[in-house]
């Protein structure tokens, strides 16, 4: 339950720590301003506890994920606790869109022509 006090120390941030410390075997920093944008995200989704674990699941089995405009990410905790992130890894938005690993990427430039891997490695 969200009280008036300061986020930094309420329970909301400690269930939050404690299931991401499950997950990713480290206890996040969470400054002040996330604190607050967790009681957000709390406020506005009633189920944010239920979800969380699947949430923090696809966020780790995602490592990095390919951004709209072409580069690699890794998602972190100011990343899942903006409201749009959050709710994106909860409806499968990332799924897909993890980068790819060495093994997959040695595939694809596999089938590239001379021509196009010589402009992809120009590309980089």
């Amino acid at each position: 339950m969200t009280t008036n006090q300061d986020p930094y120390f309420g329970e909301d941030v400690k269930k939050f720590k404690a299931c991401y410390k499950v997950h990713f075997g480290v206890e996040p920093y969470l400054s002040s301003m996330q604190c607050h944008q967790l009681q957000e995200l709390v406020l506005s989704s009633p189920d944010f506890f239920e979800t969380l674990d699947d949430v923090l699941q696809k966020m780790k089995n995602i490592g990095e994920f390919k951004g709209k405009d072409g580069n690699s990410y890794k998602p972190s905790v100011s990343f899942l606790l903006k409201d749009k992130n959050y709710s994106d890894l909860r409806n499968g938005v990332y799924d897909n869109r993890a980068a790819p690993t060495d093994n997959e990427l040695t595939i694809e430039v596999g089938k590239m022509t001379e021509q196009e891997r010589i402009e992809w490695l120009n590309s980089l």
